[in-house]
């Protein structure tokens, strides 16, 4: 289950990232400059892609790791008897 450990963390790194990034945008300012709003709408779209893609990450593989260290036990039980 090791090469399952970095995806997992990776995406929660990346769901950690794009939080901060929408908190950030939430605190800002809106400017009054066209190229500057369409800049601030990019940053929220950046933090909304860090903060799907990482979460999505982060819950499936995270579960995959979850269902191995409740099933790794009783696979151990079962090889001892």
């Amino acid at each position: 289950m090791e090469p399952i450990r970095a995806p997992f963390f990776v995406g929660l790194v990346g769901f950690g990232a794009g939080i901060v990034l929408l908190a950030l945008w939430y605190f800002l300012p809106q400017p009054d400059i066209l190229l500057l709003r369409f800049l601030h709408g990019l940053f929220f779209g950046f933090g909304m892609l860090l903060s799907v893609t990482g979460g999505f990450l982060a819950l499936c593989v995270g579960l995959v790791y979850l269902v191995y260290f409740c099933v790794q036990p009783r696979t151990a039980a079962k090889a001892a008897k």
